[in-house]
């Protein structure tokens, strides 16, 4: 006997119920969503040994590597006009006597350091920031506030440390180019090198500057080379040489 439409109905409508009534097969377990993990930035300017900047009660500001390649200052007096609190100086077009203030304070109370080590005099002559480049650089501290205690006299205002970007023992060789153009005929080269060895670690750049300027007499050349090598003889001692060179001219 063949069916008709209407014993089919039934049928159809009792098998759409049974569908829409079925439980929902379980879900697959999705795998937890990956978070960025932030750490805390450590700083040694402010106590001399290595802290994390959220546990220092003094006023610190923490200028790391991905920061200069974000910011990608052409000298380091661009990089220390984003930092808060810093005046920077400057007498007229780039490669003219550039210097900086920490909070309003004269140029001769801010001190300058290379590692730990000071680098500006301390006879109240200002550093000048004018000719020195940045690609040797892993990163900057500044510490506000007076440092007399830590550092001296000429550190009333702050202190600036600059972090060289050495190998470390046993890093393998790597190696960086760049190049950038700019206006009134501006160029920029560098060239970077670091890596290490058993005891030790080397760092070497070089970069040239040229730029026409935008008034007659205002450009600006410059050819900067430097390398530093650390030697660990022992567990506790360290050896380290540094040569910086930047001659320069404008015309």
């Amino acid at each position: 006997m063949r069916p008709n439409r209407f014993t089919l109905l039934p049928r159809l409508l009792s098998l759409l119920l049974a569908a829409l009534l079925a439980p929902e097969p379980p879900a697959r377990a999705q795998a937890p969503e990956a978070k960025e993990l932030l750490l805390d930035p450590l700083t040694v300017t402010a106590t001399r040994t290595p802290r994390p900047v959220s546990t220092v009660g003094d006023s610190v500001e923490v200028f790391t590597r991905d920061r200069l390649e974000l910011t990608l200052p052409g000298d380091f007096s661009d990089l220390l006009r984003e930092g808060a609190g810093i005046n920077m100086d400057q007498s007229g077009a780039r490669g003219a006597t550039a210097s900086f203030r920490i909070r309003g304070s004269e140029s001769n109370f801010g001190s300058v350091l290379l590692e730990g080590f000071k680098i500006s005099t301390p006879d109240g002559d200002l550093f000048d920031f004018a000719h020195m480049p940045v690609e040797w650089l892993r990163g900057a501290e500044i510490l506000r506030g007076p440092q007399s205690t830590l550092y001296g006299s000429d550190a009333a205002s702050g202190v600036v440390n600059l972090l060289l970007d050495l190998g470390r023992p046993g890093e393998a060789p790597s190696f960086e180019l760049g190049a950038r153009l700019g206006s009134f005929s501006s160029s920029e080269e560098t060239l970077k090198l670091k890596g290490g060895w058993e005891k030790g670690g080397y760092l070497a750049t070089v970069s040239r500057v040229d730029g026409q300027g935008r008034f007659k007499n205002d450009g600006y050349y410059r050819t900067a080379a430097l390398m530093a090598v650390d030697h660990f003889p022992g567990p506790t001692a360290k050896l380290r040489l540094i040569s910086l060179g930047t001659p320069n001219r404008r015309a």
